[in-house]
């Protein structure tokens, strides 16, 4: 992969994780289970999900644009780096949920500084799956449409 798309990828991961916030905070505002008393800082959880979320998608962007770029003479669909990231991030998303529950009414990383177990609780499991993952794999499409188009323009000097 070229430093020019790196770069591109480096400075649209803070719009990403401003992103990724507002949705993680607008889905879980006024929540019982993420408000609660005694349990961790809901602001300080969200941003720590948010960035941990947004270097999950940075670098599953990394690892797409790097084996199609690696296999540019089998694949020649321009979008397949766009297309294919939103939907392998927006799958490991889906079952982000799922994942943090390890049974029996128990989290992993609960009551550690990486609980995150308000966002999968009650009807947030489903939420989460079908409302913060579409939202946030279109985000992830989005990026790699612009870092796309950042590839291929074509620059014309003025004659």
């Amino acid at each position: 992969m070229r430093h020019s798309k790196l770069a591109l990828r480096g400075a649209l991961f803070f719009p990403y994780l401003v992103l990724t916030a507002v949705v993680l905070f607008l889905f879980s505002a006024n929540d019982p289970f993420c408000a609660r008393a005694g349990g961790p800082n809901h602001k300080i959880v969200t941003l720590e999900l948010a960035l941990a979320l947004s270097v999950v998608d940075l670098a599953l962007g990394v690892i797409v644009a790097s084996a199609v770029s690696a296999s540019r003479t089998i694949v020649t669909w321009r979008w397949t780096t766009p297309v294919t990231a939103a939907l392998l991030v927006g799958a490991v998303y889906a079952y982000f949920p799922n994942w943090i529950y390890s049974g029996h009414g128990h989290f992993r990383f609960e009551n550690t500084w990486a609980d995150a177990s308000c966002f999968a609780t009650e009807g947030n499991l489903f939420g989460f799956m079908f409302f913060v993952a579409p939202i946030l794999a279109l985000a992830t499409f989005l990026r790699e449409a612009v870092i796309l188009y950042f590839q291929t323009r074509h620059v014309t000097s003025p004659a």
